[in-house]
């Protein structure tokens, strides 16, 4: 926890790297649906607004707002990453099966973690 914002700035700059290469796959082999390119562009967005604003001049200015978007961003990505990994056990390419019933249970059980935490505080 000490060390969550040079996480996040990790996982920001890990993620502009896969960008490139994500853009240069479309571009060049495999063009993606509109809602697709939605879903992940809002993702990036929010990788972004969070690495933008993960200091303390922007954690106190924007206040309360900062936890809603850190908090909203984070939700949204790990939806993101669910939806992704759990459609890939449907894939009409059998070779994405495995990733998705392995990962997709992961980001399920994450989820599964973080309600036990939050509701078993009270």
């Amino acid at each position: 926890m000490k060390r969550r914002r040079q996480w996040g700035l990790g996982f920001a700059l890990a993620h502009s790297i896969h960008l490139a290469a994500l853009l240069a796959n479309i571009i060049a082999f495999r063009p993606r649906p509109a809602a697709t390119l939605i879903g992940g562009g809002l993702a990036y967005a929010l990788i972004y607004l969070m690495a933008l604003t993960s200091n303390d001049v922007s954690q106190r200015r924007l206040g309360r707002w900062w936890k809603w978007l850190h908090r909203i961003g984070i939700h949204y990505i790990w939806l993101i990453f669910t939806i992704s990994y759990a459609s890939r056990t449907v894939h009409a390419d059998p070779a994405y099966h495995a990733e998705g019933r392995i990962l997709a249970p992961l980001f399920l059980a994450a989820l599964g973690l973080r309600l036990y935490a939050r509701l078993g505080r009270h």
